[in-house]
């Protein structure tokens, strides 16, 4: 597919993107209900603007992108035969073996852009990411360096050999049920998390993630983990 010669094109996708998350960012709630021991303890909310990329290479990805998000944050090095990518979500067993061996979970979904120029719609992604907390650092300017870190590290996801060159925001990485704008209905604990990621209730994260929000027909959601017990 040919990459533009400007960023133009990239500002254009871009500002559908900020466009969406305003226009789906849920109410502001009072902080002091939503006292958490870490800022992550609830997840991490990320976001790629993936530049004209269609679903079934996004698809592609996700392998890559849990070994990446694993050695940035735990260092561990995994293999592809050691992660493994479900259509839907696991059973409840499952889901509560991964949070009792603190294995990360990585629940992702695709949303389409508006119609482009030529009429193509092209995708991007968004990630639910849950027990990352426990290999991230407590200490603030630690934390801000490693959510630096991921940021980086996702970038090569984008799809734009270019991304360097512009000053575009292409990933963002947002605590879930924290910060300034709060979704009030993720109080997730491993224990809720099964029923948090199938009921899906509306003003929540994982309900914005599994809703399309351009096109009548919403993407399946994909789950992601290790098949390790131990990282």
């Amino acid at each position: 597919m040919a990459l533009l010669e400007s960023p133009s094109k990239v500002s254009s996708i871009n500002k559908n993107n900020i466009i969406e998350r305003l226009l789906y960012t849920p109410p502001l709630i009072d902080k002091s209900s939503n006292q958490l021991s870490h800022t992550y303890e609830r997840g991490l909310f990320i976001s790629i603007d993936n530049y004209r990329m269609f679903a079934e290479k996004i698809l592609g990805l996700y392998k890559r992108q849990y070994q990446s998000l694993v050695k940035t944050t735990i260092g561990t090095k995994l293999s592809k035969d050691d992660i493994k990518v479900v259509k839907g979500i696991p059973n409840r067993d499952i889901i509560s073996k991964l949070c009792y061996n603190k294995i990360p979970i990585v629940v992702a979904g695709i949303h389409d852009y508006p119609e482009e120029d030529n009429w193509k719609q092209y995708q991007h992604q968004h990630l639910f990411v849950y027990n990352l907390h426990h290999y991230l650092p407590d200490d603030v300017t630690e934390l801000s360096n490693k959510i630096n870190q991921l940021d980086i590290v996702f970038m090569r996801y984008i799809g734009w050999k270019n991304r360097w060159k512009t000053n575009k925001d292409f990933i963002v990485i947002e605590p879930v049920g924290n910060g300034k704008y709060l979704y009030g209905n993720d109080k997730v604990t491993p224990t809720t998390l099964y029923d948090y990621l199938m009921k899906k209730e509306f003003g929540t994260c994982i309900n914005y993630i599994s809703n399309n929000k351009h096109q009548k027909d919403d993407y399946p959601l994909y789950t992601i983990y290790s098949t390790l017990k131990q990282l």
